[in-house]
């Protein structure tokens, strides 16, 4: 659990709120099949995001769109080495 990492009672309620209100933004934001592909493994990287910023926010609603921010950039940059590894796959020679 991400939030192991927090130690004071008020960090992890924030923490939480900060996560469940960035969630709803990105599920009304991102289209429907990454959802439903990959939300519980988004969801997860999520709360990674928002334990490791928690500590520099203002409050939960600051958290929540720095996260929100970091967990788009960090997903295009993922979303795209994958990409290249998947270009790379077809470029190499088949045994």
């Amino acid at each position: 659990m991400p939030y192991s990492t927090l130690n004071d009672p008020v960090d992890v309620a924030r923490a939480c709120a900060a996560l469940d209100r960035a969630w709803a933004e990105i599920r009304r934001s991102a289209p429907a099949h990454f959802i439903c592909a990959r939300g519980m493994q988004e969801r997860e990287r999520l709360a990674v995001i928002v334990v490791g910023l928690a500590m520099t926010a203002i409050d939960e609603t600051d958290l929540a769109q720095i996260a929100i921010r970091k967990f788009w950039r960090t997903g295009l940059a993922v979303d795209a080495m994958e990409s290249s590894l998947d270009d790379d796959r077809h470029l190499s020679p088949r045994p």
